[in-house]
């Protein structure tokens, strides 16, 4: 891993606990890159056990579907450690999957706690209108997408809302909207699902090839580590507002130790005067009446 960025991540986290979490990120992100070269590297040298004929066409493609991923995944990997904005972030991935995808809209639900799911950002292609404008149909699409994904699954593929299980109105929805077919898959931050990133695409039937679906998952995983940078940031940047409301209580404190240390010396160091003599006569007239 380059030096400077792990200068940065030292610069970041406050503890050692924060540096190896955020180093460990940064970890699984160069590891996605490794295992998307070891999975395509696979598929060419089996694909080189075919016929003489079709070998080259077949590697050629497979040597193309790698760069292009490679560099997508590459470009929002860049995008991840230089910006510090989850949503430039988020806008990025959508827009370098949509290309690399080749596909209508690729899309970013938000899920919450409770269930719900909101629309977070989108990339479409020319001519298209974003959900974004779309404010009650992007609810209900939200809303679909977040309840009908499997929970023992983090890929969802529909070829053609057609011929598949979806309800009549969800199907009129997606006819609305412009969408025939679409890929999902989970995005996670650490261990909990945050939200899905969803491919979708017009015509009529749109078969999802093994490797859109690998694209997919890679990009996920690749939004999953920036929704978890930002939330290490975000807990880094709490932490020097705690500490620095600490010093300022700890500085006030110490005024106040300093202000009653010179009170007590003072006391200590004045003089011992002797009483006058009306005070002496004071005294044992109060006796005599007591």
């Amino acid at each position: 891993m380059d030096s400077t960025l792990l200068d940065q991540i030292r610069h970041l986290c406050r503890d050692r606990a924060a540096y190896e979490h955020l180093k460990a990120i940064l970890v699984q992100q160069e590891r996605v890159h490794q295992l998307s070269w070891e999975e395509q590297y696979e598929k060419l040298t089996s694909a080189q056990s075919l016929d003489t004929n079709s070998n080259d066409t077949k590697s050629n493609d497979i040597l193309s579907n790698i760069i292009a991923r490679e560099k997508a995944l590459a470009q929002l990997a860049d995008a991840i450690q230089r910006s510090p904005s989850l949503e430039l972030v988020l806008q990025v991935a959508v827009q370098v999957a949509q290309k690399l995808l080749q596909v209508d809209r690729v899309v970013i639900f938000r899920c919450h706690a409770d269930g719900r799911g909101e629309f977070a950002t989108d990339a479409i292609a020319s001519g298209l209108v974003s959900l974004a404008d779309m404010p009650e149909r992007q609810l209900l699409l939200a809303r679909h997408i977040i309840e009908s994904t499997d929970p023992e699954h983090s890929a969802q593929i529909i070829d053609s809302i057609r011929t598949s299980s979806l309800s009549s109105h969800i199907v009129t929805l997606l006819e609305q909207i412009g969408i025939s077919s679409y890929a999902a898959n989970k995005i996670y931050a650490g261990q909990e699902v945050w939200g899905t990133l969803v491919a979708f695409h017009g015509s009529a039937y749109h078969s999802w090839a093994e490797s859109d679906r690998t694209s997919l998952s890679l990009m996920a995983a690749q939004i999953g580590i920036a929704i978890s940078l930002a939330n290490l940031r975000q807990q880094s940047q709490e932490l020097t507002d705690d500490l620095k409301t600490l010093r300022l209580e700890l500085g006030n404190l110490q005024q106040v130790v300093v202000e009653i240390a010179e009170n007590t010396t003072n006391s200590a160091s004045a003089p011992n005067i002797p009483p006058t003599a009306e005070q002496i006569n004071e005294q044992i007239n109060q006796d005599v009446v007591e």
